[in-house]
């Protein structure tokens, strides 16, 4: 059954399709980027990678040119002529550097923040280095410039660039640097509006090594895609996070991923996961947030009385600055509409769009009112 409580049809509507001529442009979009990284990788990728190995125990510092790895060891040219295999071990990591430092215009394109023209000069040096891809983490002299490089085509904006590095290259993603430049990334794109590509790019992370503090970005640009009714992409970014996280934040995942998978239809899903999770008592953390989606379950059946019932005690013992507090009043509303307490709903509604009237909920509680008020529900004070 699909959910009782929604968003406006006509909405729902133009964001389907929306929705789909967004993935039909990103269609062109990706097959004109893969090309055009293919020819680069073709063009640099095979060069070896010019490095230093600093002195070590008395040994004077040696510059090599890295070929690549080959039976697990990596493969190194002295400036003579002669090669050696040599084990990927931690000391050989820490030892290492690249030969070349940032060139003058690649600096000057940054401060003049000419983006785009900056990864022009850094494809050259950068795309050699892909074929590292499956060195530890240690190898920082490798992922550290690929993560700044990360980080220019991001302000460059060069999306499909960074989607198709990473989708050949996924190792690149286990490497906490350039894993945290692709959160920063997603961030970005979540606030500036662009949900979509963010959860693209989201959906290609490992979480099950994500880097220290990284847990809270990932809940909060969980709350970023729910407010703008992503619902369906939300689940796979809960199911993904929900291992890596504990305590509260595990259980207000899980509440979470409860409430999508109810949200677009997935009933039976949901119901077998809240029996997994222990009911919070009043008082206790994620007591306001359980009742709020005992109280959506509710009204998906068309239960609207124990809804109300439920997202009554969800907002009295909520702490008042709940991020969710929002959304908690405005489903409250609209288990009052359904239940023709017209009064009760208009005020709900008014004093939320009242107090929060930049914030999305606050925006569908003013949406709400008005279509009360065309119905003849509402005043029109």
């Amino acid at each position: 059954m699909h959910p009782t409580i929604q968003t406006n049809p006509k909405f729902k509507t133009i964001a389907i399709c929306a929705f789909v001529g967004l993935i039909n442009a990103a269609m062109l979009s990706n097959a004109g980027a893969s090309e055009t990284f293919e020819a680069n990788l073709r063009q640099y990728g095979d060069r070896p990678v010019d490095v230093v190995q600093e002195s070590v125990g008395g040994r004077p510092a040696q510059e090599w040119k890295m070929e690549g790895i080959s039976n697990g060891q990596i493969e190194m040219v002295l400036p003579s002529g002669g090669g050696i295999s040599l084990a990927p071990s931690r000391d050989l990591a820490r030892s290492l550097r690249l030969s070349a430092s940032r060139s003058e215009s690649v600096r000057n394109n940054l401060r003049a923040g000419l983006f785009s023209r900056a990864a022009d000069d850094l494809r050259p040096s950068i795309y050699p280095l892909f074929k590292f891809a499956e060195l530890s983490n240690e190898f920082s002299a490798i992922f550290d410039p690929i993560a700044e490089f990360i980080q220019v085509l991001g302000r460059a904006e060069a999306y499909d660039e960074i989607n198709a590095i990473l989708d050949r290259f996924p190792a690149l993603l286990r490497k906490s640097a350039v894993q945290r430049q692709v959160f920063i990334i997603v961030r970005a794109l979540s606030d500036g509006g662009s949900p979509t590509t963010a959860v693209d790019m989201l959906r290609k992370i490992p979480v099950d090594a994500l880097p220290d503090g990284v847990e809270n970005i990932l809940l909060s640009f969980a709350y970023d895609l729910r407010v703008k009714g992503e619902f369906e992409a939300l689940i796979p970014v809960y199911e993904a996070m929900i291992p890596e996280l504990s305590g509260a934040q595990q259980l207000e995942a899980q509440i979470w991923l409860a409430y999508c998978l109810t949200y677009v239809g997935r009933s039976e899903e949901a119901d077998a996961l809240m029996e997994t999770l222990p009911t919070p008592s009043v008082g206790e953390e994620g007591f306001g947030l359980y009742q709020m989606l005992i109280g959506y379950a509710a009204a998906n059946e068309g239960d609207h009385k124990n809804a109300l019932d439920a997202l009554s005690q969800g907002v009295i013992y909520a702490n008042p600055n709940e991020a969710w507090l929002p959304e908690a009043n405005y489903l409250l509303g609209l288990s009052y509409r359904a239940l023709e307490m017209f009064e009760a709903a208009e005020n709900t509604f008014l004093e939320l769009s009242r107090l929060r009237p930049d914030d999305a909920w606050g925006q569908r509680a003013g949406e709400a009112l008005e279509q009360m008020k065309e119905d003849g529900q509402a005043t029109d004070a």
